[in-house]
């Protein structure tokens, strides 16, 4: 599952319940980041689970907090430089 997917790859520090998921997907689609994938797209496509790919516009907008996010971690670098300089 995917929350399970997410646990993993941030070593458990970021944990995500499928209610909450699926409410982001639902609402991610909605705003045109992402779509659903039709079945003959997904290779081993299981009856029960949703597929989901980028949309150009998902790509854009993630490039953009992807960015936004590296300025705050900088700004906390810095922060943190002065800090050890004091």
């Amino acid at each position: 599952m995917a929350s399970g997917f997410i646990s993993d790859k941030t070593q458990g520090k970021i944990r995500i319940y499928p209610v909450t998921l699926y409410r982001s997907l639902d609402e991610l689609a909605a705003r045109g980041l992402i779509e659903e994938l039709p079945e003959a797209d997904v290779a081993q496509h299981n009856e029960r689970r949703r597929y989901y790919g980028i949309t150009p516009e998902g790509r854009r907008a993630l490039a953009a907090e992807a960015e936004a996010l590296e300025a705050v971690a900088r700004m906390a670098h810095e922060a943190l430089e002065m800090g050890r300089a004091s």
